[in-house]
């Protein structure tokens, strides 16, 4: 699946994407009182740009700029407008070898900054 094909309040299969940036994990409270961290980056593939959201401590949080990702078994919500995806209660982030399918870093900041 692309990134263009996501819809709001849905489950998808799966994306792989290239990490754009990566913000630092913060700490937050859930709405139950815990206390854990949340850890957004923006991911890309040929078709668009979309939020990522982290929750917790786990090593998924070990993402950095450049590098290609794959989501399983994902969700996707809006959140002030904009579509964001996170690994849900089932989801899986692996972190794959960069085989030239999604586009480079370069390429997708200069489309970012032409839109």
């Amino acid at each position: 699946m692309k990134i263009a094909d996501l819809k709001p309040n849905r489950n998808f299969d799966e994306i792989v994407a290239r990490v754009i940036s990566v913000e630092p994990g913060r700490p937050i409270r859930t709405r139950q009182g815990r206390k854990t961290i949340v850890t957004e980056a923006l991911i890309g593939d040929d078709s668009g740009r979309v939020i990522l959201t982290i929750f917790g401590w786990g090593e998924e949080r070990d993402i950095f700029q450049d590098m290609v990702i794959r989501i399983k078994d994902g969700w996707v919500k809006e959140w002030n407008g904009n579509l964001q995806v996170s690994l849900g209660r089932n989801g899986t982030l692996e972190k794959i070898e960069d085989d030239g399918t999604v586009p480079p870093l370069k390429e997708l900041l200069a489309n970012w900054k032409q839109a």
